[in-house]
């Protein structure tokens, strides 16, 4: 596990410093940054303030809407995509999240070639700053004016044009945690996982995210899965909304860094027990 994060979406209300602050304090070395945040604080006084607390990027949220769902034009949101790219250069994120935006009253594939154009704009840029982009699939009916795309094998479809190591997949355990063919397929898709994102829900609860272990995923089961399948980039909490606003966000960061924290300890531990079995053989 290459580092355990926390998403600034999960104390929207905190100011950037205040959230690198807290986030150091509960004992993760990762943040997730909102782009709208770092906007506010300054991306200069942010690499200042990330390098000097050790702290690493796990993500930068996010590039996209080429559909023209989230109020931008194709030009526009392709430019703002680029804009991300080079914040996220500076920032050296681990990867820039990709929402392709939603259908926007497009064609199936009309919304595809608008998502293809974009990429390939995009890609020869973040490929010469170093920068990984990250789809991020979605499910349920609240993410339909993200994504025009229906889950993972839809995002999986669209990336067959680009390589993995130019444009890989966000692994959120909200949206796709209690997807069984997910998790059977797992070791032919984990090449492609550049981030995994961390929430519980409850079954039938299309809006909600949950604490860990308060809802019906089984985040641990599926730690131990990517564990065993290889994975070994950076696990991010990224808990907000109405199912624990009431909770404060003391409660949402203490609560994630803990089990982020076990998770991280029973990774190294996997790990270890595969790299003692590899030198008995």
């Amino acid at each position: 596990m290459e580092c355990i994060a926390i998403n600034q979406l999960s104390s929207l209300k905190w100011g950037f410093f205040q959230d690198v602050i807290r986030y150091s304090a509960s004992g993760v070395q990762g943040i997730g940054i909102w782009r709208g945040k770092l906007d506010e604080f300054g991306l200069a006084e942010a690499a200042d303030l990330l390098y000097e607390m050790k702290m690493k990027v796990s993500s930068l949220s996010w590039a996209g809407g080429f559909t023209g769902s989230c109020g931008m034009s194709h030009q526009q949101a392709i430019d703002d995509g680029l804009e991300a790219i080079e914040a996220a250069a500076t920032l050296k994120a681990g990867c820039l999240i990709v929402c392709p935006g939603g259908r926007n009253g497009h064609t199936d594939r009309h919304s595809q070639r608008l998502f293809r154009d974009a990429m390939s704009h995009l890609i020869p840029v973040a490929r010469e700053l170093n920068v990984v982009l990250a789809l991020e699939p979605m499910f349920g009916v609240e993410s339909r004016c993200w994504s025009f795309l229906r889950g993972i094998n839809e995002s999986l479809e669209a990336l067959k044009p680009f390589s993995p190591e130019d444009c890989g997949i966000v692994l959120d355990l909200f949206h796709l945690g209690l997807n069984r063919d997910v998790a059977r397929c797992l070791p032919s898709i984990v090449d492609r996982i550049r981030l995994v994102q961390i929430a519980d829900r409850s079954v039938g609860n299309n809006g909600n995210r949950l604490l860990p272990e308060t809802g019906d995923v089984s985040l641990r089961a599926w730690l131990r899965l990517l564990a065993h399948s290889g994975y070994q980039g950076p696990v991010e909490a990224e808990i907000f909304g109405a199912g624990v606003e009431y909770l404060g966000y003391d409660c949402i960061v203490n609560a994630s860094a803990e089990f982020l924290r076990d998770s991280a300890t029973m990774y190294s531990t996997i790990l270890n027990q595969q790299l003692k079995s590899q030198v008995r053989k």
